[in-house]
């Protein structure tokens, strides 16, 4: 892939007064016409969020600039989901909802389950609210409104939920309202899709100073190392600068089988030397001393090693990246990545899981394009295309409710205003 190179100054539009807009308008039955009250109006991953009046009408006021996700969500209709720029809105928007048949999605082959959370309950919470040290303070507040589904055919559990779930998460002071779009989890390939929409509250007013610093230490040590960190950080190029390492998984020639194919090609009959010399002072005489290392031996070894070897090759941001246009960055890899986080600590619950990760002594993960697509990156770490991005490792592990920050979250330190993007 031809990679362009471009350097441009972003405004950090969060940190900007001037860059706050109003995003307005009208909520109405698609069928009816009739105005939608009491509809939940959010931009997904953030705090900006508000219900439509009786009139079906809303207002989001201090958005930042940028591409966000608006979504609009009411029992008893579709999720209405839209791609925008806060920045091209121009007056109010008319939205229509689809009212939506009665009952889960359709899959026919298989019935719900009879007491599903039972059967699966501590299953469905290991893998959405996780099993870090954080998930110990998160806690799923409804999950009479979730429903199971097994199927024997395909050996998959998928969830569903009537209405958003709601998460209280005490160890990072949020309170999250999450639209569950999809669940499943594929118990062939040990893969969760999982896919929805959040709307955080911040518990933060009303609370002590103590509180707050907490709340503020942990969410700083969630960022950190965390895939929003990764993306924002590969959105300015700083990657390295920043802590993270990425090396390529990608099958290479094993040099040295080869190497020893070609000396015994050469030399069927004949032993392999290496002739080693070394000069050894003694007074004011120099003596030259040679030694002959059998090395027969290691080349035959060689022989039973495999045809190709992974690479881990160190891979530059800008061997993947590329300016799509002025505020976003393209991301694209053929091979699999490797992805360490060196400036922190595996979590000792983490290295327990499994033998695995016992020895990790940094958080390591791995990243893939399933479908071979390229991913948008925003300067805010949001990135268009999660289906695509596969996680697997820490990431995989530590990427939950109990960990999930908003995008308008940025650690409590000084950020530069203006940042530079060069790929």
């Amino acid at each position: 892939m031809k990679r362009t190179c471009l350097f441009l100054l972003l405004f950090v539009y969060a940190f900007s007064a001037q860059s706050q807009y109003t995003i307005s308008g009208k909520v109405i039955n698609a069928d009816t016409k009739e105005p939608v009250p009491l509809a939940a109006v959010f931009l997904s991953h953030t705090s900006f969020g508000v219900t439509t009046d009786a009139d079906g009408r809303f207002r989001l006021k201090r958005i930042p600039q940028g591409r966000f996700e608006l979504i609009v969500s009411l029992v008893g209709f579709g999720t209405y989901t839209q791609l925008m720029r806060s920045d091209k809105i121009s007056g109010d928007m008319t939205i229509l909802l689809k009212p939506q048949t009665a009952g889960l999605p359709d899959l026919v082959l298989d019935p719900i389950e009879k007491g599903g959370w039972e059967k699966y309950g501590q299953f469905f919470l290991d893998n959405f609210i996780g099993t870090s040290f954080y998930s110990t303070g998160c806690t799923l507040t409804n999950p009479e409104v979730i429903r199971f589904r097994k199927s024997s055919h395909s050996n998959t559990l998928n969830a569903f939920a009537n209405s958003p779930l709601v998460i209280v998460n005490e160890s990072l002071g949020y309170t999250i309202q999450y639209q569950m779009e999809e669940f499943e989890y594929d118990y062939n390939t040990h893969i969760l899709v999982l896919n929805g929409y959040p709307l955080f509250k911040d518990m933060s007013q009303g609370k002590s100073g103590a509180k707050i610093r907490k709340w503020q230490e942990r969410r700083k040590d969630v960022y950190e190392g965390s895939v929003m960190h990764f993306m924002r950080t590969f959105f300015t190029n700083q990657l390295e600068k920043q802590g993270f390492e990425m090396r390529s998984l990608a099958k290479v020639q094993n040099s040295i089988k080869e190497k020893a194919r070609q000396i015994f090609k050469a030399n069927p009959d004949t032993i392999v030397q290496t002739v080693s010399k070394w000069q050894v002072l003694k007074g004011q005489q120099v003596i030259d001393s040679t030694k002959l290392i059998d090395s027969t031996s290691v080349y035959k070894k060689a022989l039973l090693q495999p045809d190709s070897i992974i690479s881990f090759a160190i891979v530059p941001a800008d061997s993947i990246g590329f300016a799509i246009d002025s505020s976003t960055a393209g991301m694209y890899f053929k091979d699999s990545l490797q992805v360490t986080y060196l400036l922190k600590k595996a979590p000792l619950e983490y290295k327990r899981i499994s033998r695995e990760h016992r020895f990790d002594e940094h958080p390591v993960s791995e990243i893939s394009l399933w479908n071979q697509h390229t991913i948008s990156v925003l300067y805010n770490g949001f990135y268009f295309g999660a289906h695509d991005l596969k996680t697997r490792k820490f990431w995989a592990w530590w990427e939950t409710m109990a960990t999930l920050l908003p995008y308008d979250y940025w650690p409590p330190k000084k950020i530069e205003k203006f940042t530079q993007l060069s790929f």
